[in-house]
């Protein structure tokens, strides 16, 4: 399978209500952007789902832009996005394809919602706690909402992500 990387920029106020037909009828394993070591952690159990299947992986980003702000100029770069979610890709994604969807949105949850098909196969990476971490309440939050999810845990003895601490 060859492996490569597609990125996409969504406008929230420009998503329909409806889902998007995918382009192919490729299999996806949606990941969600937690946080990098945990979305590494979410990357890396995709990888290994996929890693027999005709199948790809969509990084779904929802980049929060204040409410002051045209959803258009967004405070942060999207050359940074990009670069750095391309990286992740590259370390954890071997053999695989990876699509990265950024979605610039006011509001989170209302354009994840929008952005996932119904019943999606979703990855999501953190830490498991006795008290319920943000990531383990998005979980249950999806899954109440009809989708498949799988909690990828993240473990202290990851390595630092090498793109973590180079200048920007």
């Amino acid at each position: 399978m060859r492996r490569s990387t597609e990125f996409r920029v969504v406008q929230s106020g420009y998503i329909d209500s409806k889902p998007h037909p995918k382009e192919d009828a490729k299999f996806e394993v949606d990941v969600i952007f937690t946080g990098f070591r945990s979305t590494l952690a979410a990357m890396q159990t995709a990888s290994e789902l996929t890693r027999n299947l005709d199948a790809r992986i969509r990084l779904l980003v929802m980049q929060n832009v204040p409410l002051s702000w045209s959803v258009d100029c967004p405070p942060v770069s999207l050359n940074f996005i990009e670069e750095r979610c391309r990286r992740m890709a590259l370390q954890c994604a071997e053999a695989c394809e990876v699509k990265i969807d950024v979605y610039l949105c006011w509001d989170k949850w209302q354009a994840l919602r929008q952005a996932l098909s119904p019943r999606s196969l979703i990855v999501i990476g953190g830490k498991r706690r006795l008290w319920s971490s943000q990531e383990q309440k998005l979980a249950r939050r999806l899954e109440s909402e009809g989708h498949r999810v799988v909690f990828a845990e993240m473990r202290c003895a990851h390595p630092p992500l090498a793109i973590e601490h180079e200048p920007v």
